[in-house]
């Protein structure tokens, strides 16, 4: 699998993850309460652990032909 590195509150084409498509597609314009909900990665553990994360951020949001990355990465 190809490892692509970017950096929180960044947007960048979406083309630019088009080799982790399998993975965007997972985590892409969810909220940290639903990938929690769903099993997939988070920490803490859980969110309402977390006193400097909430849990309607998001780790990739779609605008356009682009994706905003958010600060929790």
């Amino acid at each position: 699998m190809k490892q692509l590195k970017i950096k929180d509150n960044q947007y960048l084409p979406k083309e630019d993850f088009y080799q982790i498509k399998s993975i965007v597609s997972h985590v892409s314009d969810k909220t940290l309460e639903q990938l929690e909900r769903e099993g997939v990665f988070v920490f803490p553990e859980i969110i309402k652990d977390a006193e400097d994360i909430t849990k309607d951020q998001m780790i990739l949001q779609s605008c356009n032909d682009m994706y905003c990355s958010g600060n929790v990465m």
